[in-house]
């Protein structure tokens, strides 16, 4: 098995799973401190050279806040619909950070079924391949909009992008490791 420094020198793609609710609390606002520290360690990672692809999940309270919502929809259909309107905001604010660095973001709308057809599965994969050989970040989600099961769908849409690609590095973001990598900068570690 190798030790961290071994992996980390020997990794070429990294995927970052990013949950939006280590980012956004439950009204919908952005936890603007957690969210820059993430963009900052996701910049220096491509910065040294490596290949960057997130997926995310989770956008529904920031469709909640777009749309004046105090509580989270009840019915499966109303949730969806609100995660969509908050896919298209997230997608803007990251396009913007992204830019603001001189990075390119590709969004991909993802849904599980593509994944599980042969010529769906090729042609993502030569997708990805290309967005990454240009310098491209491909930021992936499933489409919460028609997906049926969409916690399960997005660890299995997860799981096979990482197989497709390659990947042998998954950084998960929390609240935890945040402030655990806050404490070791202010030690000076």
């Amino acid at each position: 098995m190798k030790n961290r420094k071994e992996l980390i020198t020997s990794t070429k793609r990294v995927i970052i799973k990013l949950y939006l609710s280590v980012i956004i609390d439950n009204t919908g606002n952005l936890k603007w401190n957690y969210f820059k520290h993430i963009m900052r360690s996701v910049f220096a990672i491509s910065n040294q050279g490596f290949d960057i692809i997130i997926v995310f999940q989770g956008a529904v309270y920031i469709g909640m806040k777009r749309l004046g919502l105090k509580k989270i929809p009840s019915s499966i259909h109303e949730y969806k619909a609100v995660s969509a309107v908050g896919y298209g905001l997230f997608i803007y604010l990251l396009d913007e950070m992204f830019t603001a660095k001189g990075l390119i973001v590709a969004p991909i709308t993802l849904p599980l079924e593509v994944l599980q057809r042969n010529s769906g599965y090729i042609n993502i994969c030569q997708t990805l391949l290309i967005l990454l050989k240009s310098n491209i970040i491909p930021i992936i989600f499933s489409d919460d909009a028609i997906i049926e099961n969409i916690e399960y769908q997005n660890s299995m849409i997860f799981n096979i992008i990482a197989n497709l690609l390659d990947a042998n590095l998954l950084v998960i973001p929390t609240e935890d490791s945040i402030h655990e990598e806050s404490i070791r900068n202010y030690k000076g570690e």
